[in-house]
């Protein structure tokens, strides 16, 4: 399941706190999972992606928008999702 349906289907099942906390280890795993050299901009890209998902979707959890991007970036400071981290080298050099 992509991280777009998951959203969609989770924005309203969880409070806010719950979705962000959710998402955040989804999101460390994924980082995990793919965190190897010469991938550590596509995470980044992914991270981005993820974080406009996130916005499109709370945004449509009822007949108002929750965040504007500058709210968001805001609550985003506050409590921040996992950044992609450490990469594994695939070509250890000894």
């Amino acid at each position: 399941m992509s991280i777009n349906q998951w959203l969609r289907q989770e924005r309203n099942a969880h409070k806010l706190p719950e979705l962000w906390q959710a998402l955040g280890r989804k999101l460390r795993g994924h980082f995990n999972y793919f965190g190897v050299t010469d991938n550590g901009q596509a995470l980044y890209r992914f991270e981005r992606a993820v974080r406009r998902l996130l916005l499109k979707w709370l945004n449509r959890r009822s007949q108002r928008r929750s965040f504007t991007w500058e709210s968001f970036e805001r609550y985003h400071a506050r409590y921040p999702l996992p950044k992609p981290g450490r990469l594994v080298s695939l070509n250890p050099i000894w």
